[in-house]
């Protein structure tokens, strides 16, 4: 059971099936490139339906969980230097909070992201394009929780250019 305010403001209790959670891992395994060995991390409640995807897509893939500690969330800082020192490949972030992160201007280098999966609110276009800029691919996902979890999920950032 995760418990989501939805679009009322109310808060309303939703049940997310094992299987339902399972089939969704499957299904983007191959498209999202999941690799054993990934190292994921949990920064969202585990009341939202976010730390779903965050918790069971780590272990349902093979990778290792980080359980970020609240402090570390709420500080740009911080979570820059968690995700270096434990050398995070997959990041699940808000829209909101991955432009915080990104504001703090975290050293890229030092930086094993090889995929950020937002969602929870809107990814404007000049947030996908920073991220491309980076060099690492970005992924959106709407979600309703009727759908558990994901409904769509979209690469937002473009690919590389090639040249000759």
């Amino acid at each position: 059971m995760i418990y989501t305010s939805g679009s009322t403001g109310r808060p309303k209790g939703v049940t997310v099936t094992h299987k339902t959670v399972t089939h969704l891992f499957a299904a983007t395994r191959e498209q999202l490139g999941f690799r054993e060995g990934d190292v994921w991390t949990t920064v969202h409640s585990s009341a939202f339906d976010f730390s779903v995807w965050e918790i069971w897509g780590s272990l349902l893939q093979g990778g290792r969980l980080v359980i970020v500690p609240l402090e570390v969330t709420q500080s740009p800082v911080a979570l820059s230097e968690l995700l270096i020192s434990e050398q995070v490949t997959i990041l699940n972030q808000t829209p909101s909070a991955l432009r915080q992160l990104l504001d703090h201007k975290p050293d890229i280098g030092d930086l094993s992201l090889r995929m950020i999966i937002c969602g929870g609110d809107a990814l404007d276009r000049e947030l996908a394009e920073t991220v491309a800029e980076i060099g690492v691919p970005v992924w959106n996902s709407t979600v309703p929780r009727k759908a558990q979890v994901w409904a769509t999920y979209t690469r937002s950032s473009p690919a590389p250019q090639v040249t000759s």
